[in-house]
């Protein structure tokens, strides 16, 4: 029986091709974009209710709504009961008011964000003419800087007219 031999001798051609294919493994990996924030459309006459609902819709959010300074719910969106939203939102403008009064904390808080359970609650702070209106969101990930900046512009022509 022929005896085979241990070494085998690679082609140079071979050679240069598995050099070419394994450069290409080791190639670094490419940058993949974050994915871009969520920009809300939002018509130019829409009421609150309508705007909370492209919240819902666009930002898929489980419930959106807007709460008094005082914490009485002003208008709610959502699969959520508006009472749960009204008793939530009431806490939310604590929490808030809680942030303004951080010693570590320069100028008055704009929002919060806290995490239940699977499901993020964000507070965005918008101000009016007299006294701040709170936006909440219930969200299945926290909003990111753009989304929340979305949202605020979203309801700032509603609130102008607020005294």
């Amino acid at each position: 029986m022929p005896q085979r031999s241990r070494h085998t001798r690679i082609a140079d051609d071979d050679l240069a091709l598995f050099r070419r294919v394994s450069r290409s493994l080791q190639a670094p990996p490419v940058a993949v974009a974050a994915p871009a924030a969520p920009a809300l459309v939002i018509a130019a006459d829409a009421s609150w209710d309508e705007v909370l609902d492209e919240c819902v819709r666009q930002l898929g959010a489980i419930a959106a709504f807007i709460i008094d300074d005082r914490g009485l719910l002003v208008a709610g969106s959502g699969a959520m009961p508006l009472g749960t939203l009204e008793g939530t939102g009431a806490r939310l403008v604590i929490a808030i008011h809680q942030a303004d009064h951080m010693e570590s904390a320069v100028g008055g808080a704009r929002g919060i964000t806290l995490e239940f359970d699977g499901q993020w609650l964000t507070g965005i702070r918008v101000p009016t003419e007299s006294t701040p209106l709170t936006v909440g969101l219930f969200t299945e990930a926290p909003l990111d800087l753009e989304a929340r900046r979305a949202v605020a512009e979203a309801f700032a022509p509603l609130s102008a007219g607020v005294a």
